[in-house]
């Protein structure tokens, strides 16, 4: 539950506590080694993994994690540099390729060189997977009196209304952001992110088939939205 939120590093000691208790279940393992990789923490990742491979553990799911290390490991340090010079290409989201300071720094470099459509798209990725990111809200409120005109503005919901909503999701005032997530998607239909946040609103309030046509409307509108792909995964879980 604490990584289906964002908050990976207080996820780490509620599964290194079931891993001691019981070493014999290998999702404890699996759990434990996937947050330290999300955390970007791949040398105790792999020491984690050796540790548990030594101990036998074996299967197709190790096998996946011993493969993102190698490619987390090989990947990163190649493009961070070029990724600040230039936009990264075309894809699902910023995060999938960078990791989350690394997409903030790009976000910022954008919007100081004057690039404040490819600025918003980062800090929106961000906002995406990770709604109470502080430094994204920040950023994007930044941007209310940047340059108008781009597709995105168009499609989504004014800075300032869009971080209202993501304010009371935060904030647990599911019903007010409910409320406000109907009247906003009225106004702006062709939104995929206004989309996936009222999903994850009604999935806060166990309203979970609403939440997952919700997660269909955004995917209608950006079919390669990993988000909202996520998302309605962890709704058809529940």
């Amino acid at each position: 539950l604490a990584v289906g939120v964002g908050k990976v590093e207080q996820a780490l000691l509620f599964f290194k506590t079931a891993l001691e208790a019981n070493p014999a279940t290998a999702q404890f393992w699996l759990s434990y080694i996937d947050a330290l990789i999300k955390l970007e923490r791949l040398a105790d990742a792999k020491a984690v993994l050796d540790q548990a491979k030594s101990k036998g553990a074996k299967g197709v799911g190790f096998d996946k994690l011993e493969q993102r290390l190698q490619e987390a490991q090989s990947e990163p340090l190649e493009t961070s540099n070029a990724a600040l010079e230039e936009a990264p290409p075309q894809q699902p989201n910023i995060l999938d390729s960078l990791k989350l300071d690394q997409a903030i720094k790009l976000a910022q470099k954008k919007a100081k060189d004057g690039s404040i459509k490819e600025a918003k798209r980062i800090y929106q990725d961000i906002l995406g997977r990770f709604p109470k990111n502080k430094r994204a809200i920040d950023g994007l409120k930044a941007l209310g009196d940047g340059p108008a005109g781009d597709a995105s503005k168009a499609q989504d919901p004014p800075q300032g209304q869009l971080q209202s909503l993501i304010n009371l999701y935060s904030q647990g005032q599911l019903q007010q952001a409910l409320k406000q997530a109907e009247t906003l998607v009225q106004k702006f239909p062709q939104s995929a992110i206004l989309f996936n946040i009222q999903g994850a609103v009604l999935q806060g309030l166990k309203q979970l088939d609403l939440s997952i046509e919700a997660y269909r409307k955004a995917l209608s509108i950006k079919p390669d939205n990993a988000d909202a792909y996520n998302n309605m995964g962890n709704a058809l879980k529940e």
